[in-house]
């Protein structure tokens, strides 16, 4: 009986380790968008962002998979973002990267009316990463002041 009391703090123990080494690396780890542009072409326009992803803890991090969105800060919809590619970070350092975001036409209308309007656009993304193999959500805000 002893035995199963042990083995269940064990797991205990264990989980509350997972719990907490989730929440330190969704919280050690910071994105901020450095830059968005437009791209593609008329029919098929893309939106080109440049993330930087820091890691200001003392390990080496391993990011992959990054699966997002792209909002407004109306609550629009304008975009998917995929990132299928593993990147090694290194204990104190950041990488960026340069993201595509997939739009239809009526989305980059919409963004650029917006940015028309009121000579500026406000942007969310919002999505889920794998960090060391946990995967971990985020959310940056972004703030173009283009006009």
């Amino acid at each position: 009986m002893a035995a199963k009391k042990w083995l269940a703090a064990l797991f205990g123990a264990a989980a509350v380790y997972w719990v907490y080494s989730k929440y330190r690396f969704s919280k050690g780890i910071t994105y901020a968008i450095s830059k968005i542009g437009v791209g593609g072409s008329f029919l098929d326009p893309k939106i080109n962002i440049d993330v930087k992803v820091n890691n200001p803890t003392n390990v080496n991090t391993e990011f992959a998979n990054l699966r997002s969105e792209l909002f407004l800060a109306s609550g629009q919809k304008i975009a998917d973002v995929y990132y299928n590619q593993k990147i090694n970070i290194k204990a104190n350092s950041s990488v960026n990267l340069p993201l595509i975001a997939i739009t239809t036409l009526e989305s980059a209308i919409i963004s650029i009316n917006e940015l028309i309007r009121t000579r500026k656009a406000e942007f969310r993304l919002t999505g889920t990463a794998q960090i060391d193999g946990n995967t971990l959500p985020f959310d940056i805000k972004y703030t173009f002041d283009g006009i």
